[in-house]
Formats: C-alpha cells, structure tokens, sequence
C-alpha cells in the first residue's frame, strides 16, 4: 500500500504551538485554561505540588494560562501518573491528588481519573501527529458530571475549561496505511471536493464582560444583561468526495508544498460561525458573527491516513472550541475570498510587511475577531419563547456543495450567576439557518425563499408574511450574503494581496415607501450608526452605509407593516460591484383596501 508521502521537515512544522522537547521514557503534559472560563465560574485550578511544575503560557493562546509537567512514561497499555490538581469554588474543593491520564486513540482523547479509576475530566479531540513519539495537541479539557457536583455546580459538566497537550513515549496513534499518497487528486474544474460540516457537539462559553458603565468588568457581573460573551464551538467534518483535499497550514514553507499543487500557496480551509435567534412571533435576528479560523491540520479520524496537511477521501477532521479561539488562527474575514477560498496574506494581518512571515503582533486578542453575542440578545426570560441557533461553515477551495459544508444546531443559553453555558438541543441539520427558516423547496402563499446563485458568490432572501389584522400584513424579510464578494486582488500567488472586497450594497423594493410602516432593520454589530437607513419618501431602497455592505456569512433582518396583501415578486440585490440582480420573493402588490369591513367586497344590488 502506498504511504503518506511528506518531506520530514514539513512534519516538523506544528503550527500555533513550539514543540515539545521529550526524551523516550518521560511524557510533558501542558495545561492550558481559560482564564474567562476560570473568572466566569469563579474557579480556581492549581497543581497539588507546585514544586513539580513549571508556569506556562503560549502566545498563540492569549488569555490562557496554566502549567507544564513531565512526567515518566508509561507502558502503552497503562494510564500516565501526573502530579495532581487542585480545584477549588468558594468552599468546595475538589483534590485529585493522585491524578492518572489514561489516552484512548480511537476516541481522539483521554480521560483523567484518580487512583479508584473514578474518571473526573475528560480531554479529547486531539490533534494526532504522526511519528513514533506520541504527540497529541489541542485537546478540549471538560469537567465531568460528578466533578460538577463535587464542585457545588451541576452546570459546570462538560463546560471548557481550557486545553491540554501531551507529548513523549510511544505513539498509541500510530498509522499510515493506506492510499495515502500526496499529489494528482486534487480538485478543480470539473472535479469539485466535497467536504460536509458533521457535527457541532460543545459550545463554549470562553470568557465574557460588561463595558456599559464604560470601564470593562470581566467578567460580566451576576444580574446583569449588559455584557457580552464570547463564543465559539467545536466541530467535526467528512470528507465525503472522492478528491484530496488541501490542508497546508499558512506560511508553509513555498518549498515543501507538492509540486502538482494547483493553488500555488499554503492553502488551507477557513472556519466561521455564527449566532441566531428565532423570536416567537417568527423574526429570525442574527445575533453575531466569528472572524476566520485559519484551519492548520488534517487528523484524517476514522481512516488509515496519517494526521498531516490533506484531508483525504473518506477522512474526517475535527477541531475543538480552543482551538477555535486560538489568537494565532484568528483573523478577518474580509481578507478572504470565501467563493473561490483565496487569502490575501499580503498585507494581512498577520503579515502585513508581505514578507512571507508571520508575524505575532497580528494575533487576536481575547476578545477581538470573536463572536461577541450581547447578553441582552441570550438571556431566555427576555425572549419568551425564543429559539437559538449556532451555525458554522468550511469554506473550502474547489468545494462543489456549499450547502453541506455549512450546518447549524439549536443552542440553549443560560446563565447561572456569572457563568454562561450553551447546551446543544435537537440534532445537526446541513445547510444555513436561513434555510431551515424558510426553505427553498416549501413556498407557500405566506413565506417563500430564493437563492441567487453568481460568478461571484450566493446570496439567499426569504420572507415570512402573517396577517396581524384586517388588511394589515407584517413582512419579515431575512437576507443573507452565504458567499458572496466582489474581491480585487493583485500580485500572484502566495503574494496575492486583497485591494477591496464588497459583499451586498443594497435592496431595492418596487413599491413606494409611503406602502409600509414602521420598518425595523438589525444587522449583527449590535452598532445603530451604520444600520441601513430607511427613505423618508420614494421608492423602497435601502443602501448600504460606507463600509458597511453585508459581507460574506452575514445576515440581516428587515420587518415593515403593510396595508397591502403579498403577492409574487421581485427584489433587486445591489451588488458588491454595483450590478443589480433581481430575486423572487413576496411583496406588498396592488392597492390597499378601501374597506377593512368586508363592505367593499359585497355584491352590488
């Protein structure tokens, strides 16, 4: 069988974090927490024997702190004796002082028990690299359920707490078998990739604050709804096609990459997220939008393929909420062109001088290039009967069903004094929020959805019509831009550089706006000074401000009141490039009635 084909350097490249330097018997276990996980929970986590650790912290994880062990290794079959914790609420304290690491490879994790074998917290999803020292990295760190209740606080099981990496003795993981050679069979034309977004099975609740009194307090105080979260999921995915499918971390040395590599870069996968809130009377209000996760390795899960930098057929990946708040793998996502998947990285942030190298000073801050959703938005008894949505998406090059490779789940957000946590409900469901809002395929005389497929990227408007009275109607409008940008770019790859891109301008109605009343417009930024505003007079047109243009993921809500009954029609889409394109929809059509008494439809004598 043929193996996994890759210079030794190019193994060598861990990105997002320095290598662990292990000799054969001794293992090196990093913790990491979050320190806004710890603040919100008001939990306080120490090793039992500070002697016998060293303080650690990694640049790529800003805002984590913990420490670092080594310890002996063990034989393949037994667990690792690690120093021991100490983890403390208020009063309760929970003493594993006899704490025992024992991995499980096919379960991409590791559970962490006491000296009984009783199992306290968990680590999974790693990150397995290949070679004959076991180095797993990027593990998510839960509390079990009986460490909850030991701690005084049911709701703390399965919460995130931070990251642990493992590194040194014999590598359980150990595989390569396979058809697993690197080079001709690529995607391009007419030979599209196909990677579906599988599971979204934790959310995290990473940190939170409240700056309404115009100083930040972190974290955001028990009783109040002024204050913001961050959030952000895990996430797992298929490669369901029959092509290879590219995974080059950023920066990857020009000189390692295959040969036959179409692309010309370090080409890799990006992924975003997004927040939503189906209120009861039917709206659907987005709620806030991630920045980009630059993806930067394959785990190949489930298939005889060595983790490395391509996804192969039949191979899964995954990533844990961490590493999806990871500094170094955050960044803007205007500086990527989401329909043909092509990063600007010169003059990006993180290499803004274009000298091919990263550059530090561009890492995300805790709260930067986050999906900060405001308390006031997640708080269930402000939102009687609402529903909550999480939605991610790969934005993958070459990828020919872009609705696979988005999904979404409901969420159910809570906070418990200042501890915020988003348990999932219900299954995964593919495709966009917006879709399963109203869907393509289920038009009815009162809601109806269509999508505008260009050269340039999709955009989807669909609209919910509900008769609040006789002769009032209510128009609930959701547009959202799935993948859309006019992008310019110059240079050549992997010097390409991102001039301007400009997602949705505008929408124009072809009625007057003297036909509706009280219109409401929301956007994601929770920022009223670059809402699209609203003609006094004139025709129905909305524009966007400067720089403010929905960009790709996006979605906005318009809601108006109308005297005049829905019927078939069309709304032109201003585009990034100043074309209009118009879209079936429903909208306020004829006169409105004279009479709201049934008179003017009675027979004559």
């Amino acid at each position: 069988m043929r193996r996994l084909l890759l210079p030794l350097a190019a193994l060598l490249l861990l990105p997002a974090l320095p290598a662990i330097a292990s000799s054969g018997d001794t293992t090196t276990v990093r913790w990491l927490f979050s320190d806004g996980v710890l603040a919100m929970w008001d939990l306080h986590i120490r090793p039992r024997r500070a002697e016998s650790v060293t303080a650690h912290e990694d640049p790529a994880y800003p805002g984590y702190h913990g420490w670092r062990e080594e310890v002996k290794s063990a034989a393949a079959d037994a667990a690792i004796t690690l120093t021991g914790m100490r983890l403390q609420r208020g009063r309760r304290v929970l003493a594993l002082d006899a704490l025992r690491l024992r991995l499980d490879p096919a379960r991409e994790g590791a559970l962490l028990t006491d000296e009984q074998d009783r199992a306290w917290l968990v680590a999974d999803m790693a990150h397995q690299r290949p070679g004959p020292q076991l180095d797993w990295r990027h593990l998510s760190l839960r509390l079990l359920p009986q460490a909850a209740r030991a701690l005084g606080v049911p709701e703390l099981s399965q919460v995130v707490l931070g990251t642990l990496a493992i590194a040194g003795g014999p590598n359980l993981s150990a595989k390569g078998a396979g058809d697993c050679a690197i080079g001709g069979n690529w995607p391009g034309p007419g030979r599209p990739a196909d990677v579906a977004l599988t599971a979204l099975d934790f959310v995290g609740a990473l940190g939170s604050r409240d700056c309404s009194s115009g100083a930040c307090i972190e974290p955001s105080p028990a009783g109040s709804s002024q204050g913001e979260v961050v959030v952000a999921p895990d996430a797992r995915l298929l490669n369901i096609g029959s092509r290879d499918v590219a995974w080059f971390t950023k920066f990857y040395p020009q000189s390692l990459l295959p040969p036959d590599l179409p692309y010309g870069s370090d080409q890799h996968p990006y992924l975003a997220w997004a927040l939503y809130r189906e209120d009861a009377d039917g709206s659907l209000v987005p709620l806030g939008t991630s920045g980009v996760k630059h993806a930067f390795f394959a785990q190949n899960a489930g298939c005889p393929c060595e983790g490395a930098y391509v996804l192969f057929p039949g191979c899964g990946d995954l990533y844990s909420a961490p590493t999806n708040d990871m500094g170094s793998a955050l960044g803007p996502r205007a500086e990527i062109d989401p329909h043909t998947g092509r990063w600007g990285r010169c003059g990006s942030v993180f290499d803004p001088d274009c000298d091919g190298l990263q550059d530090s000073s561009g890492y995300a801050g805790r709260f930067d290039r986050r999906l900060l959703a405001a308390e006031a938005d997640l708080l269930p008894a402000l939102h009687p009967g609402a529903r909550w949505f999480i939605e991610a998406w790969y934005v993958v090059r070459d990828d020919g069903n872009l609705d696979n490779s988005m999904a979404h789940r409901e969420i159910l957000p809570s906070k418990q004094g200042t501890g915020w946590t988003f348990r999932t409900a219900g299954s995964l469901q593919q495709g966009p929020v917006i879709e399963r809002w109203v869907s393509r395929h289920a038009a009815t005389p009162r809601q109806h959805a269509s999508r505008l497929d260009s050269t340039e990227g999709s955009l989807q408007v669909a609209v919910r019509v509900e008769e609040t009275g006789a002769c009032r109607y209510r128009y609930r409008y959701a547009i959202m831009n799935l993948d859309h940008a006019h992008a310019v770019f110059s240079g050549t790859p992997p010097n390409l550089r991102l001039q301007s891109s400009t997602g949705l301008a505008g929408l124009r109605w072809p009625i007057p706006r003297a036909a509706i009343e009280q219109p409401r417009f929301r956007d994601d930024d929770r920022n009223p000074g670059n809402d699209w505003p609203v003609p006094a007079a004139g025709e129905l047109h909305l524009a966007a401000p400067a720089g403010a243009d929905l960009g790709w993921g996006r979605m906005i809500h318009f809601r108006f009141d109308s005297a005049r009954a829905p019927q078939p029609g069309l709304v032109e889409l201003v585009l990034g490039d100043g074309s209009m394109q118009a879209v079936q929809t429903l909208l306020p059509g004829g006169e409105a009635a004279l009479h709201c008494d049934g008179f003017e439809a009675a027979p004559g004598p």
